[in-house]
């Protein structure tokens, strides 16, 4: 019975999410629109924040959870930052010739 309310509560939360992620994604480009913001910025700056956020999250509760935490923080926040970078150049290499 226990797993069935797990099961539950992730698919509620999940549901959140999306519903949430939509809400975000029509008010940024209705905000941007507005300003006459292009569309090639709205993308990049959702796509940033979408991949930002949770790890500023993490840190925040992680510094505010253990006294020692600046050290993982600290490697956390480089690490993102390595892989996106890295993701964000390699897979557009791979898909098409330099």
């Amino acid at each position: 019975m226990n797993q069935v309310v797990d099961i539950l509560l992730v698919a509620i939360c999940l549901l959140f999410l999306i519903l949430g992620a939509e809400w975000l994604m029509t008010g940024a480009v209705a905000i941007a629109e507005k300003f006459r913001v292009s569309k090639l910025v709205i993308a990049t700056t959702l796509v940033a924040l979408g991949t930002g956020l949770p790890t500023i999250a993490v840190n925040v509760a992680f510094v505010l959870l253990d006294n020692n935490g600046s050290e993982a923080v600290l490697g956390n926040a480089l690490g993102t930052n390595f892989v996106n970078i890295g993701l964000g150049l390699g897979i557009p290499a791979l898909l098409i010739s330099l």
